[in-house]
Order: structure tokens, then sequence, then C-alpha cells
């Protein structure tokens, strides 16, 4: 009895301990799986602290250079980098990238008479477009550097766009009730000599032709302290309005009847036109 006993006892002791052993081979794989996971996580912590920096942004919102982070008030500035990447280039886009700011205009047809920039809700005009300018004064001002002045801009050769939340009339006037922006043009550079050119084609439904768009900048050093940078371009807007029944009209600019001997019952003679509302703006800029 004794000896059977002991030879179980054993074959007991000996089962336990190949199952502690298999056991315990899954729970040091995973160990160490976790500890690999663990410094793999670390060292690519380790990258990305190392990598990722920030780059300053200055801004001359206080009428002189400072950091964005010391304005009081909300502020935003937008690089040309960040305005290529977005594929902003006029006015019409630039509420994709500036939160809370709206524009409300008629594109290039308008001339840029119109400011249609609305911040933080105040607005004075219609929400409509229209041929006319309006009348009232804008409660957003438009600043071109330091000059105060709206034009409907083919956003190019920009060094940044600050967005300034209003109240700002004790800076920019009493036209910045809502806000004020200021496109910042670069700068000429004396250091080098500089030139880019740039082009895009869309398509307008409806519309027989293709829109175009071409633009460019130089950069000419002429002394250690003095450069010329010059930026221009042409954009055009192909039409996709018809208009029908228009007159025809004589030399002497009356129109020409259908029955010359009648002109009291006699019809006009009439003709058509495609793409009637065709649009080009030509711009540049030299400082």
């Amino acid at each position: 009895m004794n000896s059977k006993r002991r030879a179980r006892l054993l074959r007991a002791a000996g089962a336990c301990a190949i199952l502690a052993s298999v056991a315990g081979r899954p729970t040091d794989a995973r160990a160490q799986a976790a500890g690999a996971d663990a410094r793999t996580r670390g060292a690519a912590d380790g990258d990305v602290t190392q990598t990722a920096s920030l780059e300053e942004v200055t801004v001359t919102a206080n009428r002189r250079t400072e950091s964005v982070l010391k304005i009081p008030y909300n502020i935003s500035a937008t690089t040309q980098q960040q305005l290529d990447s977005a594929l902003v280039t006029d006015f019409s886009k630039l509420d994709q990238i500036v939160p809370g700011l709206v524009y409300n205009g008629g594109g290039i047809r308008e001339g840029g008479s119109q400011n249609g920039f609305i911040l933080r809700g105040l607005n004075t005009d219609r929400t409509s477009t229209g041929d006319l300018p309006n009348l009232t004064v804008a409660p957003v001002s438009v600043y071109i550097d330091d000059t105060p002045i709206f034009a409907n801009l083919h956003i190019s050769d920009i060094a940044r766009i600050e967005v300034l939340r209003g109240p700002q009339g004790t800076l920019y006037g009493n036209g910045s009730l809502g806000g004020t922006i200021r496109f910042i043009y670069n700068e000429p550079d004396p250091g080098a000599f500089a030139a880019r050119v740039e082009g895009d084609a869309s398509q307008t439904d409806h519309a027989s032709g293709l829109n175009d768009s071409i633009n460019g900048m130089v950069n000419i050093p002429l002394a250690d302290a003095l450069a010329l940078r010059v930026s221009g371009g042409r954009t055009f807007e192909h039409g996709f309005i018809d208009a029908k029944n228009l007159f025809v009209l004589g030399a002497d600019g009356a129109p020409i009847l259908r029955t010359p001997s009648d002109p009291i019952t006699s019809l006009p003679v009439t003709t058509s036109a495609k793409d009637v509302d065709d649009s080009e703006q030509t711009f540049i800029h030299a400082r």
C-alpha cells in the first residue's frame, strides 16, 4: 500500500510539474511580446518627440512684429503654404480654412465692388449678390498690407492672412466692428533672385469652354538693401448663361425692324448669344 501510494504521488507531482512548465511558456511569451511592444511604442514616441516641432508664427496685428501667441484677442494667421495646401486662390474659398468667416460674393463678375465678409455674424448688407455696390459701411475692414482698401484679390504671393475678430476700432477704424482681415504680401528680398509661374484649368457645368488661371512672381535684387518684387496674373472664367431674343442693332444703334416699312407694329430682328457671362480679371502688384 505504501509503495503504491508513493508511486501515485510521484506520478501526480510529475504531471503537475509538466503542466506548470507548459502553462508558463505562453505567459513568458506574452510578457516578452508586451515588453517588445512597449519598447517599440517608446521608440516611436521618442521619434515623434524628436521630429515634431512647432514653428512660431509672427504677426503684425498690433502694428508691431510679435508672436501670435502673445496677441490678447482672437486671431487666425494663415500662411501661403496652408493656402496652397487647401487650394485657396480667391475670397470664395477663404472660409474653408478660417473658422467663423463667411464670404458672400458673386466672384470676379462683381469687379471687386462688394465687401461680403461676415465675422461673428455681423452683417449690414443684403446676403444676395447684385450689380450695384453696397452703400453701407461693411462691419469687416479689409487691409492690403497697411492700406485699408477692398479689392477682390486673386490670392497669390501672400506671406500670410491675418483675421482679427472684432471689434478692432482702436487700430483699424469704425469699419471693423466685426473684425479686420489683413492680406500681407511677401516682402522683396535683396539677397537672391527668385521667380515662379503657376497655372490651372477647370470646367464649369453648361459652359462651352474651360476656365483658366495663370500667375507668377519675380524678385529682382537691385542693391544690397534694395529689391523689386512683382507679382501678377490673369484669371478667366468661362460663361455658362445663354441669352435669347437679343435685339439686332443697326449702325445708328437702333433695333433693326423685320418690316422697316411698318415701324409701328413691326417686331425687331432678334438673335441669341452663348455664354454671355464670361469674366476676366487681370492683376499686378509691385513693391
